[in-house]
C-alpha cells in the first residue's frame, strides 16, 4: 500500500502500529517508498511487538549460552563456550568470536535499546576480544568474563525483565 498520489498533500497512516500517528507527504522520497510492508517490520517506521521482541530475546540469549557456557569443565560447577574454545587460537579466534559477539547487539539495535545500553554492549565485547589476544592470560580471562552472557542480561534489564 504505496502512498496516496492521488492529489491529497498528506496522508494520515494512523493504522500503523506506532506510539504517535505518522503523517506522510506524497512528495517525499520516504512515503514514496513506505509501504505497510516497511512499516511493519520494525525498520524504523513502526516499533516492533513484544511478541517479536520476545523471540529475538530467546534468540540471543540461546547464542549467549552456547557461545559463553555451553560445556561443564568436568569435576567442577565452572562453564565454558564455544567462545572460549575458539578463542585459544591465536589472534584470529578472538576476533572472529568479536565479530560473531556483535550480532547480539545488533539484534539490541534493533529492538531498540537505548544508545548507553549498545555502547555498553560493545565496550563489553572489545574488551573480551582485546584481552583475549593475550595468550594463556586472555583466554582464562574469556572464560571468565562472559561478555555475551552479560549483554543479554544488559538486554533483559534494559527491557524491564531483569533489576
Amino acid at each position: 500500500m504505496p502512498c496516496d498520489r492521488s492529489g491529497k498533500n498528506e496522508r494520515d497512516v494512523s493504522f500503523l502500529p506506532v506510539k504517535r500517528p505518522l503523517k506522510c507527504r506524497a512528495s517525499s522520497p520516504i512515503c514514496m517508498s513506505m509501504t505497510y510492508a516497511h512499516a511493519t517490520t520494525g525498520n524504523g517506521f513502526a516499533s516492533s511487538s513484544s511478541a517479536d521482541t520476545a523471540q529475538r530475546l530467546r534468540r540471543v540469549q540461546r547464542l549467549a549460552w552456547l557461545l559463553d557456557a555451553a560445556f561443564r569443565v568436568p569435576g567442577t560447577r565452572f562453564r565454558v563456550g564455544v567462545d572460549a574454545v575458539v578463542g585459544l587460537l591465536p589472534v584470529g579466534g578472538s576476533v572472529i568470536m568479536g565479530l560473531v559477539s556483535l550480532y547480539i547487539v545488533w539484534e539490541a539495535w534493533r529492538m531498540r535499546l537505548p544508545t548507553a545500553v549498545l555502547g555498553r554492549m560493545v565496550a563489553n565485547i572489545v574488551l573480551e576480544t582485546m584481552v583475549d589476544t593475550v595468550p594463556v592470560a586472555g583466554d582464562l580471562f574469556d572464560a571468565a568474563f562472559k561478555a555475551n552472557l552479560r549483554n543479554v542480561a544488559l538486554m533483559e534489564q534494559a527491557l524491564g525483565l531483569r533489576k
